[in-house]
């Protein structure tokens, strides 16, 4: 499984064309953005080593290829300053637009200030929208799995929850905020260990974390445990540590649904993900472009998903064979 997941994260990046965050960028004329000229987007992604963030970066990479425009992505290795230093590179080289992914646009103060200047617009794939940005796609989209997760712990008594979270990426800060909203709201009595992910390396962080945590929970002790991650490369790390010392009974809730996780989810192991459509994302960019570019106002729209379980996983995986 973790030959077939490098495999498909070298495919990613060779068809986004990652170049790093010192590469040269293409000048740009300066009325490139005039309605029916090709355009050219630089998009400053999250990390090469986080395979849903890449499979997004393609997906809007893809769309924008069939509009006839050039998308240029550089990775910023989920530092705050190398995402503000590359989009402040973009507008030197005058992108018609910026696409940041993950990072929350209050990080992003630095970005938005120079693009602002140059009337460079910019859009989020990940956070709500905020006064000074083009338009943004949500990722979140955590309600779903969350309160299916809930209704789960609701028949469980005296749970213990390890969750996995990371704060500086919006997508994750939303649906953690949102579990901790839900688990209020119905007055659940859960005990939740949190931990937050480090990224790069967000597999074997999460690996070395659920075994410190099984340790602590010996399989003797008989106690009802469960797993939260609020990405899927976190929740293949868990399942990994989970699989090292043969814990089976420990379901997994998670999100951003891709193909490490197809054979876990077949079996049960991971009890459900959502799916993030990414071309679906690409599209609902590229459209905000267009219309910004023709005078649209700004406007956010929620990415396009599907909750996924072993119930409705083979229906899905025929729509989507590149996924099994």
């Amino acid at each position: 499984m973790a030959a077939r997941r490098g495999r498909k994260l070298a495919s990613a990046l060779a068809c986004i064309g990652l170049i790093g965050a010192g590469g040269e960028l293409p000048a740009m004329a300066p009325d490139s953005a005039q309605a029916g000229a090709p355009l050219t987007i630089g998009l400053v992604n999250f990390d090469a080593s986080a395979l849903p963030a890449n499979i997004l970066a393609e997906g809007v990479r893809a769309k924008a290829k069939e509009a006839g425009w050039d998308v240029i992505v550089q990775d910023p290795k989920a530092d705050l300053g190398q995402a503000n230093a590359i989009c402040t590179q973009y507008v030197t080289r005058k992108v018609d637009a910026i696409i940041v992914h993950v990072f929350q646009i209050s990080q992003m103060a630095q970005c938005l200030a120079y693009a602002k200047d140059a009337s460079i617009p910019v859009y989020f794939m990940g956070s709500t929208l905020q006064e000074g940005v083009a338009g943004t796609v949500s990722l979140a989209v955590a309600s779903g799995v969350n309160k299916d997760f809930l209704t789960f712990a609701a028949t469980v008594p005296n749970l213990k929850v390890l969750a996995f979270t990371y704060r500086p990426g919006a997508p994750c800060l939303i649906r953690e905020q949102d579990l901790d909203t839900q688990i209020a709201a119905g007055k659940l009595s859960l005990q939740v260990s949190k931990e937050e992910i480090r990224v790069p390396g967000i597999v074997t962080n999460a690996l070395a974390s659920t075994q410190a945590w099984l340790n602590g929970h010996p399989a003797g002790q008989k106690e009802n445990l469960a797993i939260w991650a609020c990405t899927s490369d976190a929740a293949f790390g868990a399942l990994t540590a989970l699989k090292q010392v043969d814990r089976a009974g420990i379901p997994i809730y998670t999100f951003d649904m891709n193909e490490q996780i197809v054979d876990s989810l077949r079996a049960g192991e991971i009890a459900e993900t959502l799916w993030i459509d990414p071309k679906g994302v690409g599209s609902q960019l590229v459209k905000q472009i267009q219309d910004h570019i023709a005078g649209g106002a700004p406007r956010e729209d929620e990415a396009a998903h599907l909750a996924i379980t072993k119930d409705n996983l083979e229906d899905f995986l025929k729509k989507h064979p590149d996924l099994n």
